[in-house]
């Protein structure tokens, strides 16, 4: 289903964050849109011993239009996971919870009509 992560069927990777308010809009700038996940989990296998590690667990939050929300951690504490997971990007792993805009299950091609995101690339 859409807005609900799959083991197959989805990009994304991402980690950390807060609770706080964030906003976007569509790109054309019409109608405001509030992003909310919840229960975000996402699950690597650990090389060598195949062993399952959590690198988000229980991840809950809301972005709205007009408002900044900031993410902040420490190195591989998970902002770069939360990030890749909110942007349906999977890269390895499993990851689970529920992704909306305006309360509707978040797709890839909703994902494509009202949000941007511009990875960092470190040189």
């Amino acid at each position: 289903r859409a807005g609900r992560f799959h083991r197959t069927g989805h990009r994304g990777t991402s980690r950390g964050t807060s609770r706080r308010p964030v906003t976007m809009t569509t790109r054309d700038g019409g109608e405001k849109v509030r992003l909310s996940f919840e229960r975000l989990h996402y699950t690597v296998n650990v090389k060598g011993s195949g062993l399952p590690k959590a690198l988000l667990q229980n991840i809950n939050g809301d972005v709205t239009s007009g408002h900044v929300l900031a993410i902040l951690g420490p190195s591989g504490a998970g902002k770069t996971t939360l990030l890749n997971a909110l942007t349906l990007q999977q890269a390895g792993g499993s990851p689970s919870g529920y992704i909306r805009v305006n309360g509707e299950p978040l797709t890839t091609a909703m994902y494509d009509r009202v949000c941007a995101y511009v990875e960092q690339f470190d040189t």
